[in-house]
This record gives C-alpha cells, structure tokens and sequence, in this order.
C-alpha cells in the first residue's frame, strides 16, 4: 500500500494552520523546519472555505478537518 499525503487543518493561536503528514512532509520539514504551516485564513474564517481552498490548491492530496472543527 502507497503512503498518502495528507494535509489536516485545524485552528492553532487564532488562525488555520496545515498539519503535512505521509511522504511530502519530510520535504517540507526540510524546507521549513516544521510539518505545520500556516494558511492565510484567520481561524473565524468558515471550515468549508478554508477545506475548499486547500484541497483546490493541493490535488493529489488528502486534505481533512481536525475532528472538532468541522
């Protein structure tokens, strides 16, 4: 079985940030030092634009809701 790529969204300090988790996430830890990123959605912005968003932007990728957001 191939390892996904997965983008989880929750809401940390006020805004939406992008959880990496599967094989992409090594390179963006590479890159950035951390597999959790911030979105440019202040975290009252609604869960459906933010999933929306991402996912449109992220094809390939399994995008989800931290469980109590959405």
């Amino acid at each position: 079985m191939d390892a996904i790529n997965t983008i989880t969204l929750d809401i940390q300090q006020g805004m939406w940030v992008a959880v990496f988790s599967g094989p992409h996430s090594e390179e963006i830890q590479r890159l950035f030092g951390t597999t959790t990123l911030p979105t440019p959605f202040a975290g009252s912005t609604l869960p459906y634009m933010v999933f929306n968003s991402v996912m449109d932007k992220n094809p390939g990728v399994k995008v989800r809701m931290r469980g109590d957001n959405f």
